[in-house]
């Protein structure tokens, strides 16, 4: 039998005593010290297998080697795993890698190739491969919930009339133009009606330096194999909506087309490219509103003159004439404009009582 205490060789009377009082004295104070050991022959280990168990590598560095080699070191600092490290797959409201003082927050892995990452027993990130839509093993990344087709899905609470799905903001305080990005859709009715699916669709976004204000939005999907886009320039103080062939088409959901410009007394300007022209197709109608202020209408003459309040006209307003029923004796029609009251048309014959319908343009 080997000795097992720091006394080499035979033991005398007194070296016997001696080791027994050691014994005894580290028994009491429950302290069995061990050797050191190493890797290939940890210090504390099986009978059937001496090269696994626990060793001591260094001051504060305690091993597990399994077979010889280094699984799990512990450090005063920190603890280190050699080897890979697997865990339950957990659920929803109790994941495999959870907390000890949230048990319902964690990773666990809800099925093959989808790992989710769930706070308060509610999925918040999504991650794992699918197969569907004939593509295989396509990456996919869902924030509340898993894109059954793969890409990146962000599922997101759209009860709020001013809820924003998407948000990206540039939080740089020395960037001039620090304007972030935010898109909000919705599917079921709320702030708006249902989308319909488009099968390839694209949102492509260019930002370039602040100094040129230049910048692109283009919205692109793919029809009947033919690639459309619709752009939106910002270019100096011009803002430009373009379609890259083909005619653009602005429809209103309830048939009806607003533009309006964002503050008072701006102009909307329609100007083809080049030398094309504006077209007002076969079978429309031009309607101009009446009411006060009118730009188009009827008056009356009444010994050859009739002059029409209209607050909205100026030095450059054109007033196109024409004679809708005759009265009296007819003569030739002129016009004068006194800017911001009112027009009059006078005949040359005083005797003119004729009905003169009017349109009123602007010219400069």
């Amino acid at each position: 039998m080997s000795n097992p205490l720091p006394f080499p060789g035979a033991f005398s009377g007194a070296e016997l005593d001696e080791a027994i009082l050691k014994v005894r004295t580290t028994l009491l104070q429950g302290v069995i010290p061990a050797a050191n050991g190493n890797v290939n022959g940890p210090s504390l280990s099986f009978a059937s297998e001496t090269n696994s168990g626990l060793y001591r590598a260094g001051a504060g560095d305690v091993r597990l080697s399994i077979l010889g080699h280094d699984q799990t070191t512990w450090t005063a600092t920190a603890t280190k795993h050699s080897r890979q490290v697997q865990f339950t797959d957990g659920y929803r409201a109790g994941p495999g890698m959870s907390f000890v003082n949230d048990a319902t927050s964690g990773l666990y892995r809800n099925a093959a190739n989808d790992v989710r990452l769930s706070i308060n027993s509610t999925d918040i990130l999504c991650m794992g491969f699918v197969t569907a839509s004939g593509a295989t093993n396509a990456p996919s990344l869902g924030l509340g919930k898993f894109p059954e087709r793969g890409g990146l899905h962000l599922l997101v609470n759209n009860s709020a009339a001013t809820g924003t799905g998407i948000q990206l903001e540039n939080n740089d305080p020395t960037d001039g133009c620090a304007t972030g990005f935010s898109i909000r859709c919705t599917t079921t009715g709320v702030g708006g009606g249902s989308m319909a699916e488009i099968a390839k669709f694209n949102v492509r976004i260019d930002v370039h330096d602040h100094a040129t204000r230049t910048s692109h939005l283009d919205f692109a999907f793919t029809e009947a194999g033919t690639t459309k886009f619709i752009q939106f320039i910002g270019v100096g103080g011009f803002r430009t909506v373009r379609s890259d062939s083909g005619a653009l088409q602005v429809q209103g959901i309830a048939g009806e087309l607003l533009l309006s410009t964002g503050s008072a007394n701006q102009d909307v300007r329609i100007s083809p490219h080049g030398t094309g022209n504006i077209v007002h197709d076969v079978g429309k109608r031009l309607r101009i509103a009446t009411g006060t202020g009118a730009r188009a209408g009827d008056a009356t003459l009444v010994a050859g003159t009739v002059t029409v309040a209209n607050t909205t006209v100026t030095a450059n307003t054109k007033v196109i004439t024409s004679r809708k029923t005759s009265g009296g004796t007819l003569g030739f029609l002129v016009y004068s404009v006194s800017a911001g009251v009112s027009f009059t048309i006078t005949s040359s014959s005083a005797t003119d009582t004729s009905v003169v319908s009017y349109w009123l343009i602007e010219v400069s």
